[in-house]
């Protein structure tokens, strides 16, 4: 799956190698899945929830953000009617979906957990420890005290022109012999608290 999903990555990131017949000569050229110029040449879908069976197994994830039919985001929901549920649950429901729907990873960007106004992100390699929350709307300031987690992951991530820069120029994947691990960048800054503070503190 994950080599499913590094492979489509570059497909994402650098478009699609296609040979057509053009004045009786082929002509070799690259189609874009994601038109950058003009976002609202894109098709923005969330569907809530959505059911996919794979093989034996159905699942309903909570939410699937997808672009142009491409499912870039899965995010799961924990209930707070349950006291004892942690952001774990959520991350233990997620690698469920990956072990039996696994081709709906395929084309994974970004995974989303929440638990009422709290929510954490992380990747396909992220541990649960690693999904963070995220703490900047524009990537310079930090939000208007009274924000919630969520309201600040929702509009930093998936404002649309932010989620198009993510997903092109912000995701890579690191080979470390023969394991791959797939980041999100600009976690020091997006996921830490107040860096500025303790940067004039040190």
């Amino acid at each position: 799956m994950l080599e499913n999903n590094r492979r489509f990555h570059k497909f994402l990131t650098n478009g699609v190698e296609v040979e057509y017949l053009y004045n009786e000569e082929i002509v070799h050229d690259f189609v874009c899945l994601i038109d950058t110029s003009n976002l609202l040449n894109n098709d923005w879908l969330a569907i809530h929830p959505l059911t996919i069976v794979e093989g034996s197994y159905t699942h309903c994830p909570d939410v699937v953000v997808f672009i142009n039919g491409l499912p870039l985001a899965v995010i799961a929901s924990i209930q707070l009617s349950d006291e004892q549920a942690t952001f774990k649950e959520g991350y233990q429901r997620i690698q469920t979906y990956c072990q039996q729907i696994p081709k709906l990873f395929d084309y994974n960007t970004f995974l989303v957990v929440t638990y009422g106004n709290r929510a954490r992100i992380g990747t396909l390699t992220s541990d649960w420890q690693e999904f963070l929350p995220w703490r900047t709307i524009d990537g310079e300031d930090f939000p208007a005290k009274g924000a919630t987690e969520l309201e600040v992951l929702i509009q930093g991530i998936f404002d649309k022109r932010r989620l198009l820069e993510q997903v092109l120029h912000l995701i890579v994947f690191e080979e470390n012999g023969s394991s791959i691990s797939k980041k999100l960048l600009r976690r020091p800054f997006c996921t830490t608290q107040y860096p500025k503070k303790s940067l004039h503190q040190g």
